[in-house]
């Protein structure tokens, strides 16, 4: 009889286990693509205020290329982004590549974006940048801490 209650919890907790690792991978591919969704949402934010939307107004900061380098809180991440939208006409960016990783409750999204657009005084530009997005669960939902 011992024996058989052996088996038995043997064979419970192997079914458990798999249970949860089957329900963290769909947990984890779930947040991959609710992430993907997010990163491509932001990419086609034509303001400020969309843009900013993505991020967790408590725990912000954002690094540029030009001078100030570090923009830290969500008013200066707001008047960074939105100096650069208020300069800007015809926006248009895409995914020249898009990694996502996360575990179900934090993210890391790395991407290379391509962008053209006009200036204010016409002229066309373009660029592409590497940009790192992370990402924790707050509330059930997913907020980017850094980019």
């Amino acid at each position: 009889m011992k024996k058989f209650g052996l088996i038995f919890v043997t064979i419970a907790g192997s079914v458990v286990m798999l249970w949860a690792v089957t329900f963290n991978a769909h947990a984890a591919a779930d947040s991959k693509a609710e992430i993907t969704e997010i990163e491509h949402q932001a990419l086609d934010a034509s303001t400020a205020t969309e843009l900013v939307s993505f991020y967790d107004p408590n725990d912000i900061i954002t690094y540029d290329y030009i001078p100030g380098l570090q923009y830290v809180g969500a008013k200066a991440v707001y008047a960074d982004v939105d100096h650069f939208f208020s300069n800007t006409k015809n926006l248009k960016g895409n995914f020249v590549d898009l990694q996502v990783e996360t575990d179900g409750t934090m993210a890391v999204a790395h991407s290379l974006q391509h962008f053209t657009w006009t200036d204010n005084s016409g002229v066309q530009q373009e660029a592409t940048f590497r940009v790192t997005n992370c990402y924790h669960k707050t509330n059930g939902n997913y907020a980017g801490r850094v980019r």
